[in-house]
């Protein structure tokens, strides 16, 4: 892996620990105040819904493959610990990041919670971008 996307790993850490230690700051500024209830929505899922989700599963099983690829011909992944690089350990954990997002957008539109399906899927696209190019480095380091 080369620097650049180390980095860039690193600073979207930072970054979302920032928005979130600032989110917990706001919400402990807040006066308890009574909550409205919202019924829930049985809202089917859209185009642009699909269209995430789809994107966001095939990147996922793009970097399983690619990863695998690439330690067959003898690199050391540098983020993963070894026993998260096997096959079936690596399937499931990017399969249960992707039913993750999955469930919890789904969740924020029965519910109609407008901002958490922003934040959810604007998390999403950062998702497929930064593993996209995991994908593409990982394939080019085999090329090589």
């Amino acid at each position: 892996m080369s620097p650049q996307t180390k980095y860039s790993w690193i600073a979207a850490l930072l970054f979302s620990s920032l928005i979130l230690s600032a989110g917990a700051q706001q919400t402990a500024m807040l006066v308890d105040a009574p909550f409205p209830h919202v019924h829930a929505v049985d809202a089917r899922p859209g185009k642009i819904d699909l269209a995430l989700w789809s994107a966001d599963a095939t990147v996922r099983a793009l970097d399983v493959h690619s990863t695998q690829r690439f330690l067959r011909h003898g690199y050391v992944e540098e983020i993963a610990p070894r026993a998260m690089t096997n096959t079936p350990a690596m399937v499931a954990w990017e399969s249960a990041i992707t039913i993750g997002f999955i469930c919890s957008d789904r969740w924020a539109i029965r519910h109609r919670r407008r901002r958490l399906v922003f934040v959810i899927r604007a998390a999403m696209v950062a998702d497929v971008v930064v593993i996209a190019q995991t994908d593409v480095h990982n394939y080019r380091l085999v090329r090589k």
